[in-house]
This record gives C-alpha cells, sequence and structure tokens, in this order.
C-alpha cells in the first residue's frame, strides 16, 4: 500500500515559487526539494519536468482567450470584435509581464521554459491566433489584410508596449495616453485605416 500524501502540491508549488525568485530558473531541482523538505523524487512524481514546476510555481498564464476566436469570426461588427480581442491581449499580458518581469529581475532565463518545443511559447502563440483570426476574418471579406503575420505583430506589440509602459514608467500618461480603452479605441481605429475591406 503506498504512503499517503503528506507534503500538498501546493506546498511544493509555493517553495519552488520562492526558490524561483530569489535564484532564477537555474536553481537545481534538488535545492527546491530541500526547501520543500521532500526527496527530489517526489517533484518529478507531480511534474513532469523542471519547466512544468516552473510554469506551475510562476503561474505563467495560458492565453485560453484565444480558443475562441475561430468562433467570433464574421460576427457582429468587426470593430466590437477587436475591441473585444484588444481587451482579451492587454488583460493577459497585464497579467504575464508582471510575471516575467519579477522572473527576469532575479536572474531568471526563459529560454528553457520557452524552449519546450510540446508548444509554442504563450506570446507565439497569441501572435499566431491573432494571425490565423484576421486570415479568418479576411476569407469573409470584412479585412484587407496583405500580411497577416505583421498585422497581427504590430496590433498585439502596440497592446504590449502600452502594458510594459504602465507596469514601469511611473506617470506616463501625462505624457501619452495610457488608458487602456482610450489606447484601444485608437489602436483599432487606426488599424482598421490600414486593413479594413
Amino acid at each position: 500500500m503506498p504512503r499517503p500524501i503528506t507534503i500538498s502540491t501546493e506546498h511544493i508549488v509555493e517553495c519552488a515559487r520562492a526558490q524561483f525568485l530569489a535564484n532564477g530558473f537555474a536553481v537545481r531541482t534538488s535545492e527546491i526539494a530541500s526547501a520543500a523538505g521532500i526527496s527530489e523524487g517526489t517533484i518529478f512524481k507531480r511534474f513532469p519536468t523542471k519547466v512544468a514546476l516552473f510554469k506551475a510555481a510562476m503561474g505563467l498564464p495560458e492565453p485560453s482567450f484565444l480558443e475562441e476566436l475561430p468562433d467570433r469570426v464574421g460576427l457582429g461588427e468587426i470593430h466590437e470584435q477587436l475591441m473585444t480581442l484588444g481587451t482579451d491581449i492587454y488583460d493577459f499580458y497585464s497579467d504575464l509581464m508582471p510575471r516575467v518581469m519579477i522572473t527576469i529581475s532575479k536572474g531568471g532565463n526563459f529560454d528553457p521554459v520557452f524552449s519546450d518545443e510540446s508548444c509554442a511559447p504563450p506570446p507565439i502563440l497569441v501572435i499566431q491566433g491573432v494571425m490565423g483570426y484576421l486570415e479568418a476574418e479576411q476569407e469573409a471579406g470584412r479585412l484587407c489584410c496583405k500580411h497577416p503575420e505583421l498585422a497581427a505583430r504590430m496590433f498585439v506589440g502596440t497592446i504590449v508596449h502600452s502594458c510594459v509602459l504602465n507596469l514601469r514608467i511611473p506617470n506616463s500618461g501625462e505624457h501619452i495616453i495610457t488608458q487602456r480603452e482610450t489606447v484601444l479605441e485608437h489602436l483599432v481605429d487606426t488599424f482598421l485605416q490600414g486593413v479594413g475591406p
């Protein structure tokens, strides 16, 4: 009969988060195990890889909003669809960027996480998802997009830039537009001037 689990997965994740924040991704799983009061093998019984443990500990969000994009093609006003998409992207990056910045500031290296070949990293998934959506809207005759990947990168990049400024530059609103709704409204208007039908 197997021994009952006495250390919760949540405890392991909390200890791993503390170790990753203190030492970056380079911290050894043996050190995480020691901090959690468990054997290193216990970590790998709960998490298949160190990358999986890192994702759980740092809570890197997945862009789940991309799943519904195909169902939104051709529905409603394109302006409103792009506003909704922009809001989803803004919320995703507002959640992602502080975690990334904290990890990097502690010497973390995302190469092992983002080089996981089982799937593209979340920022690439966002670009690919937006590109696919723009291509589908073009096929539906609602957009005229000569370079969908570049258009997707411009759309997403503007939002990411706005998120970073709001996180890192105090009082940036005195100099440029920083309110989410205003940024998105101007972005969608400008975007549609370039790729509208």
